[in-house]
């Protein structure tokens, strides 16, 4: 997938995202709403399962990206995890990933927030967007505090999702005329 394509599918995810935590009333800042948009579309064709500890060599990244396919497998695969004579549960998916989460957090607070400290004093860093820096470091922390949340918004929108592609599979025709209007298509 182009750079191009997970742009646009990661704005379609956030923009549905959003609208559907306005609607159901779910307190979830634009920031993580981002961040989770972003997951979804990088890894929309393919999830990188067992192969993330083979794989990767960054300590930052193996604590993401585990961090991220729990959200992923908990919020979207539900079915996939609590399936019968699984010897690992959806809390233990759960726990897996708060730790993961946490752990990127210490890991750039450890490694980049000191550092990030000491520039701040410099003339540069004022022209530099400092919420954001912050918030990055900040963003792994509130996943890991609130990660039930998270996983339950990906829950609820897939029931919604499902629910609607299901009623409008019995509209044959009527499905196709709502996806053109739903994304204008002329």
């Amino acid at each position: 997938m182009r750079q191009e394509e997970i742009r646009f599918l990661q704005q379609s995810i956030e923009e549905a995202l959003t609208e559907f935590s306005r609607r159901e009333n779910i307190s979830v800042s634009m920031e993580i709403i981002s961040y989770i948009s972003n997951i979804l579309a990088t890894y929309y064709r393919s999830l990188p399962y067992y192969l993330i500890d083979i794989k990767e060599t960054n300590i930052f990244r193996l604590y993401k990206a585990r961090g991220d396919v729990s959200l992923i497998l908990v919020g979207f695969f539900g079915e996939w995890v609590n399936r019968k004579n699984r010897p690992l549960k959806e809390e233990d998916y759960i726990s897996a990933g708060k730790i993961n989460y946490r752990n990127a957090y210490y890991y750039l607070d450890q490694k980049y927030g000191d550092i990030i400290k000491e520039e701040k004093q410099k003339e540069y860093f004022s022209q530099l967007n400092e919420k954001f820096l912050f918030t990055f470091i900040d963003l792994f922390k509130e996943i890991s505090e609130n990660f039930e949340i998270y996983t339950d918004l990906l829950k609820r929108y897939k029931l919604e999702a499902e629910s609607l592609s299901n009623f409008l599979d019995n509209f044959g025709s009527a499905r196709l005329i709502e996806m053109e209007k739903l994304f204008k298509i002329k």
